[in-house]
């Protein structure tokens, strides 16, 4: 995991995708937007996701993207965990925004990532699959945005 910083803010990048839950644990964030890698179908891992994305629900965060060629699925399913709990057996008011990005180039990606948030007072998180391409270069965009405010 790394973290990188823009006045007050935090970008924080988890890239090794088997451990992305107890890296997220351990780092004491509390993120304010979550991308998530969506490239693979795989809903045992999404599912897995579950108590985690519920978590930063409770913890505030307003928005969540999914980025990759399964991105809406996982968008839908990020949309039944609010559904569940919005209208659970304690209903929670979650002012929360989901979004897929499956077929956007990198650094349109990025820029939706930082849009609508007062940049300079946000914690970002980004779960990214470390072994895939697409998701190094959504990292090099994102960088690249941040540098390109420090300058």
């Amino acid at each position: 995991m790394e973290k990188l910083c823009y006045k007050k803010s935090e970008i924080w990048i988890f890239t090794d995708k088997k451990n992305w839950t107890r890296d997220f644990e351990k780092s004491n964030i509390t993120p304010n937007r979550v991308l998530f890698s969506a490239w693979e179908a795989d809903l045992t891992e999404v599912n897995a996701l579950s108590p985690m994305i519920s978590t930063l629900m409770e913890q505030g965060c307003e928005h969540f993207l999914c980025s990759g060629k399964h991105s809406e699925s996982f968008h839908d399913y990020i949309d039944d965990i609010i559904i569940e709990i919005y209208y659970g057996e304690e209903p929670k008011d979650y002012q929360i925004l989901t979004t897929w990005h499956d077929n956007e180039p990198e650094d349109e990606t990025a820029d939706f990532l930082f849009s609508f948030t007062v940049i300079s007072q946000a914690v970002f998180a980004l779960f990214l699959d470390g072994e895939r391409e697409e998701d190094m270069k959504l990292r090099s965009a994102v960088i690249n945005r941040i540098e390109s405010w420090n300058n």
